[in-house]
């Protein structure tokens, strides 16, 4: 979004999943379902910390963000 592109955006994204994914602890090989994924920000994030993950929304232009971000080797669903 043009948010994160802003450069308190950035920071504030950075920080905010940094506290999420450190809250959820690891997520290795774990089954993570992320509800109102967005443009799947955290989705990637988990899948990258190792989570099998799927994200939903109700908005069609969001689930194409998601879709488009790639996490090499794990298993995202979208």
């Amino acid at each position: 979004t043009a948010w994160r592109a802003t450069r308190i955006g950035e920071t504030t994204e950075r920080l905010d999943r940094a506290v999420v994914l450190d809250l959820a602890g690891p997520l290795g090989r774990l089954d993570v379902l992320d509800v109102g994924c967005g443009d799947g920000a955290y989705a990637l994030a988990a899948a990258e910390a190792g989570a099998r993950v799927t994200g939903v929304d109700a908005s069609p232009k969001a689930v194409e963000a998601a879709r488009a971000g790639e996490v090499g080797g794990r298993q995202t669903r979208v």
